[in-house]
């Protein structure tokens, strides 16, 4: 195809296949089937092969992403400085379980230190050369066109739910201790005597809360800023000597090198291979050939890190729950991710929480929720107590009622009132009656039919069905 010409819509045939596609491909992003081990090794060799490296001596696996980031960041940094006296593992029980992991899989044999990550060599380069094939014998607006309006899109959101849970995880395990480790440092550097007159200042915990998000040269500065507008500028401008003398470049890559995952994402990460898949099989682009070790990888496992002679490769989840949005929630009173041998992560429309606070928000009581006073909080219990059920128990009031249905108002202190159409389905059920669906409209809605306009996009005067459906 001429990138000069305008691009042809696909045909009925190709429209029909591209949807069995991204079925498929949307199944796979959202497996929760143990990886297939052997083919996925097999996979990950094509992978190497393909970007021209000899393939891993040895691979590496985990039953989850979580450990497959610690994996990797403890190989990374496999001949690191050892970490400063006094100092804590960053990973406590989860770093000897990790090398446990290791020192199984790879027996007594000797690799070459430091292991290097070759992410760009294995997957970055090979996609984009990839893409400047598919480019030459693909129309790239045709590509763009189909990808976003037929397709429908190329990132799955289970790839951005992965990626939190990652962040967040290795947060929850290694930030306290990370903590306490640079405050002993801190207090190392300083002394009894300063640490004595500075350790309780109020600053403390406002320098922590912007050093736990990664930068340590932030604390540094903030404390330089501290000192100038002290009172005891002889004890600050000696507390500043002190900082000016020490190692912050080493000390922020032993304290934060688990930032850089590197990772890729496996079956997570594979709605855009699909369609690469789809363009060759489909639409005869080139250069999709280069792809077959990640599309084998994406069908076959997790997320996985190629260093050069080592590979770390994880498992699918057991458990994951998505809502319409993409967002983790959970159902049937189970975890909404939960990968083997982890505790699971517990969620409600993405916001996650403990399974304590999960059941106590599914089981709350009209008389809780009317006593809870964070409005946030009092939103997500009345969407798990369910909007219209609220509206009925709770004593809504009716401030409308014509042909269309019945408007009710319920208000909420400190928060905006919820407001429902009561409508009646015009088709009647088997037995005869009639099921009744409440609907939420905007607060400023004042009658019934203009809330059952709102939902249809419809002005009040605008909507008048001859035929209700």
């Amino acid at each position: 195809m001429s990138a000069t010409n305008s691009p042809p819509p696909l045909s009925p045939l190709q429209r029909a296949a591209l949807k069995q596609y991204r079925r498929r491909w949307e199944q796979a992003t959202r497996s929760t089937a143990p990886a297939d081990r052997p083919q996925a090794e097999r996979w990950l060799d094509r992978a190497y092969e393909i970007a021209g490296l000899p393939p891993p001596r040895a691979k590496i696996w985990v039953p989850s992403p979580l450990l497959g980031a610690i994996a990797s960041h403890l190989l990374a940094s496999a001949r690191q400085p050892p970490p400063p006296a006094g100092s804590a593992s960053l990973w406590g029980e989860f770093e000897r379980q990790v090398w446990d992991l290791i020192n199984s899989q790879t027996g007594a044999a000797d690799f070459d230190l430091p292991f290097r990550r070759v992410r760009q060599q294995v997957y970055e380069n090979v996609i984009n050369r990839a893409r400047d094939q598919m480019a030459r014998s693909i129309d790239p607006v045709f590509m763009c066109v189909v990808g976003k309006c037929e397709w429908g899109g190329m990132e799955s959101p289970v790839r951005k739910v992965l990626t939190e849970y990652i962040r967040t995880s290795v947060e929850r395990i290694a930030g306290e201790r990370a903590r306490n480790n640079y405050l002993e440092c801190v207090r190392i550097m300083l002394g009894d005597r300063l640490w004595l007159l500075v350790g309780d200042a109020p600053i403390w915990d406002q320098i922590w809360r912007m050093a736990a998000n990664g930068s340590l040269h932030v604390f540094r500065d903030r404390l330089f800023d501290f000192s100038a507008a002290s009172a005891d500028r002889h004890l600050w401008s000696e507390v500043r000597q002190r900082f000016c003398e020490y190692d912050w470049e080493r000390e922020l890559d032993m304290s934060w090198m688990f930032q850089h995952w590197e990772c890729i994402y496996g079956c997570h990460d594979s709605l855009w291979l699909g369609f690469c898949q789809f363009l060759h099989d489909q639409c005869g682009a080139e250069g999709t050939d280069l792809l077959e070790g990640l599309i084998g990888l994406a069908q076959t496992c997790g997320c996985w890190w190629p260093f050069d002679q080592i590979a770390v490769m994880s498992e699918r989840p057991q458990c994951l729950q998505l809502n319409p949005q993409g967002q983790l929630h959970s159902a049937d009173d189970e975890p909404a991710l939960q990968f083997p041998g982890e505790e699971g992560i517990w969620a409600w429309n993405g916001t996650t929480m403990s399974s304590d606070a999960y059941r106590a928000q599914i089981h709350a009581t009209l008389a809780q929720i009317r006593r809870e006073r964070n409005v946030l909080r009092r939103r997500m219990l009345i969407r798990a107590y369910g909007e219209d059920r609220y509206i009925r128990d709770s004593g809504a009031k009716k401030i409308h009622e014509d042909a269309w249905g019945v408007l009710y108002r319920a208000l909420l202190p400190g928060d905006e009132p919820i407001v429902m159409v009561r409508v009646r389905n015009a088709t009647a059920e088997p037995d005869g009656s009639y099921r009744f669906y409440y609907l939420r409209v905007p607060p400023t809605i004042t009658t019934a039919r203009e809330a059952v306009a709102w939902t249809f996009g419809l002005r009040p005067d605008a909507y008048a069905p001859e035929v209700e459906t």
